[in-house]
């Protein structure tokens, strides 16, 4: 009876909708959209329910990062951009401080090695 409606639902989730967008469309509650959602085999990693908070994928906010710290020193205001990423000012402030200590920190020199042993042929 309800089979169709779970697929609907998990094509949904799968699609990029948010489980309270769902429950909201489909008169549900948040939890039992996850849980069928995660039923249907949608990959529920990455989303906060009820497994517990899960980080969404590190390389992904990674990623954002670094085009945030692009923006920023392009010229866009921390509140310009806290709205166009979604969050906070604060939050904007300490990805621009992570990214001038990046910059600061050449990361495309190679480092000296830690142990001699690493390097055995250098004698």
């Amino acid at each position: 009876m309800y089979a169709e409606r779970n697929r609907a639902i998990a094509q949904d989730i799968r699609e990029g909708m948010r489980c309270m967008e769902a429950a909201i469309k489909y008169g549900l509650t948040q939890p039992s959209i996850w849980r069928i959602a995660h039923a249907q085999g949608v990959d529920m990693s990455g989303r906060r329910g009820s497994a517990g908070h899960r980080e969404r994928p590190r390389e992904r906010d990674r990623e954002r990062n670094r085009q945030i710290v692009q923006d920023l020193k392009a010229g866009m205001s921390r509140k310009e951009a806290a709205t166009k990423y979604g969050l906070g000012r604060t939050r904007i402030g300490e990805i621009a401080r992570q990214g001038e200590e990046l910059t600061q920190i050449d990361l495309f020199q190679p480092s000296k090695p830690t142990s001699p042993r690493l390097h055995p042929e250098d004698g």
